[in-house]
């Protein structure tokens, strides 16, 4: 499967769980604003200021590498710092997860485990061919 599909299943995912009610998981002022709010919701979040100055960092880095090497810097290592973010939003969200579910009981984070570590090995597995040019 491709790296972006599973970024939306995964994203799907992320939000299903923050609108069944894990409304404290660690990335849940990202998730809250962009459920809630609509635009102006985006706008005036925490997540937005600090997106904005790293999309500002990232143009000024690729001008200034685009005039030194004479040549447009690769889109590669753009998607692969998004890549990079979202992989460990989704981990620290599955850490905290798995500890909320073993404090309900171990059931409940076998059953989990049975369909989240299969998804986490193909996103990790689809990034490697991603990066190496296979997918």
């Amino acid at each position: 499967m491709r790296v972006f599909l599973y970024i939306f299943i995964i994203s799907g995912i992320m939000a299903l769980l923050y609108n069944g009610g894990f409304t404290d998981l660690p990335t849940a002022d990202l998730i809250s604003s962009t459920l809630s709010g609509g635009l102006q919701g985006i706008k005036d979040s925490t997540f937005y200021s600090q997106l904005t100055a790293v999309l500002a960092l990232v143009a000024i880095a690729g001008g200034i590498a685009a005039t030194l090497f004479g040549r447009t810097p690769d889109i590669t290592l753009l998607t692969a710092g998004f890549i990079t973010f979202f992989l460990g939003a989704f981990l620290i969200d599955l850490i905290w997860l798995y500890q909320k579910l073993f404090s309900y009981g171990t059931w409940y984070a076998i059953v989990a485990s049975i369909v989240l570590i299969p998804l986490t090995y193909g996103f990790i597995e689809s990034a490697y061919k991603w990066w190496t040019g296979g997918d």
